[in-house]
């Protein structure tokens, strides 16, 4: 076993790659071994892609914590393997400090994505016009170019084995947590909330292929059960802001 750890900038990302390489040119080769080797490599791009983000003290901080384990047969051959992902900061999708940017997928995307595929997602090249990705006000980073690793994780999720309506359905998500971030509401009449802002509602539907009533609901209305009666009970704009 090499546990890997060492506080924020230590290199704790950089040295499980090197470890990985070491693997790729020390190991025995053939077509499966190939196969598996370029899978273990091709999934760094990946899990940094939706893992990582630049925090005040390192442009590529893993936020999540990682268990690889990789079988090798009795030759030192690796013949499979699996990763673990634990304690990812969901909290950085919708809030980011000054300085600090969300997880790279999300510029990814937008810088690296295709006029066609952005246009479909509902999306366009500019990351100022999603809330989730300017709060931290530092969307454009020199030292990453998000155009060249949106082509790295797309030939990584290839190699992986991702199918293309995987990766559709991948990317679906991606980009409604960008819309999700756009959605805003006003006060009715009667105090409560209602979504004012339509065209994402339309997009969230068709990506998340739900009905815009039941949507618009779900994020207007909590479900209260109590003695075993189920209740939709209004939100408020204060309490949709927490």
């Amino acid at each position: 076993a090499l546990p890997i750890s060492g506080e924020s900038g230590a290199g704790k990302t950089e040295a499980t790659k090197k470890i990985l390489q070491y693997y790729a040119v020390t190991c025995p080769v053939s077509d499966q071994v190939e196969t598996i080797k370029d899978r273990l490599l091709q999934s760094n791009p990946v899990l940094e892609a939706f893992g990582n983000a630049k925090t005040l003290r390192n442009d590529n901080s893993s936020r999540f914590g990682k268990y690889m384990d990789v079988q090798f047969d009795y030759k030192g051959a690796p013949v499979g393997g699996h990763i673990l992902n634990y304690l990812l900061e969901k909290s950085r999708v919708v809030h980011q400090n000054h300085g600090e940017r969300n997880f790279h997928i999300f510029y990814q995307l937008l810088e690296g994505g295709e006029e066609e595929l952005l246009r479909s997602l509902g999306l366009d090249k500019n990351a100022q016009n999603y809330q989730y990705m300017v709060k931290g006000q530092c969307a454009k980073v020199t030292s990453i170019n998000d155009k060249n690793d949106w082509k790295n994780v797309r030939k990584a999720l290839s190699v992986i084995g991702f199918s293309d309506n995987e990766v559709e359905d991948l990317l679906n998500i991606v980009a409604s947590v960008l819309h999700l971030g756009n959605v805003q509401f006003s006060t009715s009449e009667q105090g409560n909330s209602q979504v004012t802002t339509e065209n994402q509602i339309k997009y969230l539907a068709r990506l998340l292929q739900v009905d815009g009533a039941v949507l618009r609901d779900a994020l207007t209305h909590k479900k209260i059960i109590a003695k075993g009666e189920e209740l939709n009970s209004p939100l408020n704009p204060e309490q949709i802001g927490r």
